[in-house]
């Protein structure tokens, strides 16, 4: 469940993130890549290949290092 602190308490909607590689304002969960770089914007496992959420140390499936 996501918090409502990084929501936007006007609208309720959460701000665009910007792309790791150029900056890009991103807007929404679902976008997978960079629509201007490419960049991947979903981290994945390299143990497994699961989409891993957040900035965690190790994969919530399998363990491994991330």
């Amino acid at each position: 469940m996501k918090s409502d602190a990084a929501l936007c308490p006007a609208c309720g909607v959460a701000p665009p993130k910007p792309c790791p590689k150029c900056g890009t304002a991103i807007g929404g969960d679902k976008t997978k890549f960079c629509p201007e770089c490419g960049e991947a914007l979903v981290r994945k496992c390299d143990g497994c290949g699961i989409p891993v959420d957040g900035d965690p140390k190790f994969c919530p499936e399998c363990g491994s290092k991330l």
